[in-house]
């Protein structure tokens, strides 16, 4: 599977597994392909691997922008966008299993011919401690509604890390809402406290910025 022969490349840093299955285009960042490698070597496990979602889309024509989404009725759905240089598309969305972060891996694979090449690759943040972008924002509702805006704040800081697991080709269809909620939540937050907030019970009087 092209999937995992990607994984394992990066994971071994080996060019020589990934290459030749990158399209002439992503081949032409082929620094940027290297650079990847070794920052994610050795934290890739195939056996970590699972499959989010998969889209098979036939577009009217090539070189045109596209998108792919998951639906526009579920809290978690989302659009992926991005331009499509070949009339059949192929997209992988998957997530490497972890309690603390779940890295999420977006392929993006285009038909030439009678073979498939990767086109687009982007690397990210799914959820962390198995919340995604929107269940982070439901945590920080929660929290303003008691009156806790310093954690609503910092839950809206954690949703913000997992809301673009593949850059800015990922769109969760409740992203708008998300950030006119985080934007309620710091004008509420200035209005009430003056920033640095000394800690002073703590024997080292940290500060919150």
């Amino acid at each position: 599977m092209l999937n995992n022969r990607i994984i394992e490349g990066f994971n071994e840093n080996n060019p020589d597994k990934v290459f030749p299955i990158c399209s002439d285009k992503l081949l032409d960042k082929k620094g940027d392909l290297n650079n990847l490698m070794q920052l994610v070597k050795g934290r890739l496990k195939i056996s970590d691997f699972e499959i989010l979602n998969e889209f098979y889309q036939k577009n009217a024509s090539a070189n045109v922008n596209t998108q792919v989404l998951t639906g526009k009725t579920n809290n978690h759905d989302y659009i992926i966008g991005f331009e499509s240089f070949n009339k059949e598309i192929y997209v992988s969305v998957g997530y490497f299993k972890d309690d603390l972060y779940e890295k999420s891996i977006t392929l993006i694979y285009g038909k030439y011919g009678n073979t498939w090449k990767l086109n687009i690759i982007n690397l990210g943040v799914l959820r962390i401690m198995k919340k995604d972008a929107f269940d982070w924002y439901q945590v920080a509702k929660i929290n303003f509604d008691k009156g806790y805006l310093i954690d609503a704040v910092c839950n809206l800081g954690i949703a913000n890390q997992v809301l673009k697991p593949a850059n800015q080709q990922w769109q969760y269809q409740k992203e708008k809402e998300i950030l006119e909620f985080g934007q309620k939540v710091i004008a509420q937050t200035y209005k009430k406290h003056t920033f640095p907030i000394t800690i002073n019970y703590v024997n080292t009087k940290p500060s919150i910025f």
